[in-house]
């Protein structure tokens, strides 16, 4: 389960559209609750410094939001992760044993 930030607030990082993270952070000002199915997103306004104008007004950028945990979570490297029999799961190796464990996937977010 996803918990959201203790203060509430989530930071936004921005990226513009040659996939590069833009220098300056943002804080979330909106988040629309209608779910948009035909493209997989919902709108959220975030307000962000924009020293250098890099930034044009109604300008449309893909936002990752920053703040929420998911408790208990262990993240892995996709390359760590194994499909079989409909199922994913991953190798513990301990010092003198080694054992398959189902893994439940989550979205990612870009940090493994």
């Amino acid at each position: 389960m996803l918990r959201a930030p203790t203060n509430g607030l989530y930071e936004a990082e921005i990226l513009l559209g040659n996939n590069q993270i833009y220098a300056q952070r943002g804080k979330l000002t909106f988040a629309s609750p209608f779910y948009n199915s035909n493209t997989g997103t919902f709108m959220v306004r975030a307000s962000v410094d924009n020293p250098n104008g890099a930034l044009l007004p109604n300008q449309y950028v893909n936002v990752v939001l920053k703040g929420a945990i998911r408790p208990n979570a262990i993240l892995l490297p996709q390359r760590a992760v194994q499909q079989g029999a409909g199922t994913n799961y991953v190798w513990v190796v301990g010092k003198n044993s080694h054992k398959r464990n189902i893994a439940q996937l989550q979205p990612d977010n870009g940090e493994a």
